[in-house]
């Protein structure tokens, strides 16, 4: 019988998280957390602070990634179907 998805996993699923980018952020290998969202390894108050560590820094790098591309859509809206000039 498999075992249901983690909250970590489906959150990150949910939002098209890789498991690369989450494992980055958390600074750990992407074979400990495959383990840490399947529960396959012990589930302590660090493996938790590890976790929650990973998704506020992905939600950091992605909050200013959507500012940037918010910035230069504002700028480029009225242009859209025009040819590039220069790059964004």
């Amino acid at each position: 019988m498999q075992t249901p998805p983690s909250n970590l996993r489906a959150l990150r699923q949910a939002h098209g998280i890789p498991l690369t980018e989450l494992s980055r952020a958390a600074g750990k290998s992407h074979q400990y957390m495959s383990r840490l969202e399947l529960l396959d390894v012990p589930i302590t108050v660090r493996s938790l602070a590890l976790a929650q560590a990973a998704f506020e820094r992905v939600i950091a790098e992605r909050r200013q990634t959507a500012n940037a591309l918010a910035q230069d859509y504002e700028r480029l809206k009225n242009q859209l179907l025009k040819e590039v000039d220069h790059e964004p």
